[in-house]
């Protein structure tokens, strides 16, 4: 993986992909192989540095508070002096709990941008989330990959080629092959033959 692109790791549902993001974000310790993230060896290292940002499968907000108060807290615990474009300004002083699902998981995907990490993980960032809002949340990650890696989940072939430079394929907890989409296709797609058969 490279800064300034978008790694998308594509796998049916208990592939492994959300166990892969977790052992990369540092929240689990006990695998066997190793990770090299950066310079860094122990992904733990590099997440108290502030060097990685985290977006968990599910949405974890707090209800009591707004929009805003939830960007001032992020920002308070990894980065008071960095601020973050994030699309939902119109509803800086809304209570999380009165948006839609899709803007919640909007904020949380936001969330795991503040204090300008070199690594973001988004576990299924678009999983449950209507489609204009899935648009918002693609071009976002667009915005936000200049100069940073970004590596998220998906089980959605679309999504995968939508927003993704480069796709890894995983089944059964390994990487079974990875490239451009292009090239993936160009690879493995069946495509169809026609033959035709004129008769004068």
């Amino acid at each position: 993986m490279y800064p300034g692109e978008i790694f998308v790791l594509l796998g049916h549902n208990g592939a492994g992909k959300s166990t892969t993001m977790k052992v990369l974000a540092g929240y689990i310790s006990d695998y066997s192989g190793s990770v090299q993230i950066y310079q860094y060896t122990d992904v733990r290292d590099m997440r108290e540095r502030g060097e990685v940002g985290y977006c968990p499968q599910h949405v974890v907000l707090w209800d009591d508070l707004t929009v805003k108060e939830h960007v001032k807290l992020f920002q308070a615990l990894k980065a008071p002096r960095r601020r973050m474009a994030l699309d939902l300004y119109d509803r800086k002083d809304t209570l999380v709990r009165k948006l839609s699902g899709g803007l919640q998981r909007l904020l949380t995907v936001g969330l795991s941008f503040v204090g300008s990490p070199k690594f973001v993980i988004l576990d299924e960032p678009t999983a449950g989330v209507d489609p204009i809002t899935t648009t918002k949340i693609w071009e976002f990650l667009h915005r936000m990959k200049r100069d940073r890696i970004v590596m998220l989940t998906t089980h959605c072939m679309l999504e995968a080629e939508s927003i993704s430079d480069r796709v890894g394929i995983m089944k059964d907890g390994r990487i079974e092959c990875w490239g451009s989409s292009a090239f993936l296709k160009r690879r493995f797609e069946c495509g169809y033959k026609l033959l035709l058969e004129l008769n004068s």
